[in-house]
């Protein structure tokens, strides 16, 4: 797998990391993949799990979302926690708060795993109905870097759960991820411009405006505001 992705890694504009390095990660391919990570500020999508070899991991720990001290071959049985005021959240575009607390468990590695200052928790996790602080789903955007993290694996299991319930909440996880990692930074999010540069003396000026979230969705019920100050005094 590996070879076959070596020629296409440079042209890669987002990286899916699913439990990957392993001990077993060719050191070739995965030079490869730190030094593009590194350099070129190409986003990234983190499944982290016990499978994850932590010590080549730790390349990458200026870029990661969290910080991992410790982290065991056993895992807990959880389930997303997310609150309310999340939902505005890029990420979760088109679901509900419910769809997510009824997600089925998945496997959380027990760890020990500090979320950095600038990263973002949008879950948390629910073992047995009862609420804990551990992380579930983290994102970090700090200057030109971007990335995702889900601290579980088999989140296949969300797929199948949502199929036979005609939901896309996976789907869109995925495809909101892939927006917002691929959002660019150089952009405004919001752009006014006039129908014309010039006007004549009481004619009406006519302002247009596009909004757009983290992702660069565009928001169709924004409210923009425009304050017009003359500098020509009458």
């Amino acid at each position: 797998l590996e070879n076959n992705s070596a020629s296409k890694l440079d042209s890669a504009n987002i990286i899916y990391l699913i439990e990957y390095p392993t001990v077993n990660s060719s050191e070739d391919f995965y030079d490869k993949l730190v030094n593009k990570l590194l350099n070129k500020n190409t986003p990234f999508f983190f499944l982290f799990s016990s499978e994850v070899d932590v010590k080549k991991l730790g390349r990458l720990n200026n870029l990661l979302p969290f910080s991992i001290q410790r982290v065991e071959k056993n895992y807990l049985q959880v389930q997303p926690d997310l609150q309310i005021n999340e939902l505005n959240n890029p990420l979760l575009q088109n679901s509900t708060i419910n769809e997510w607390n009824n997600l089925p468990p998945i496997s959380q590695p027990i760890s020990a795993i500090t979320v950095k200052p600038e990263s973002k928790i949008i879950s948390k996790i629910r073992i047995n109905n009862q609420p804990r602080n551990n992380a579930l789903i983290v994102s970090r955007n700090l200057g030109s870097k971007r990335s995702v993290g889900v601290i579980a694996k088999d989140i296949w299991r969300w797929k199948l759960q949502t199929a036979n319930k005609n939901l896309s909440l996976f789907d869109n996880f995925i495809i909101s991820s892939s927006r917002w990692l691929n959002a660019p930074d150089d952009q405004k999010k919001v752009k006014i411009k006039t129908s014309k540069k010039f006007y004549s003396s009481g004619e009406v000026i006519e302002f247009s405006a596009q909004v757009y979230d983290e992702s660069f969705n565009p928001v169709n019920d924004a409210e923009v505001k425009i304050n017009i100050n003359s500098k020509y005094s009458k």
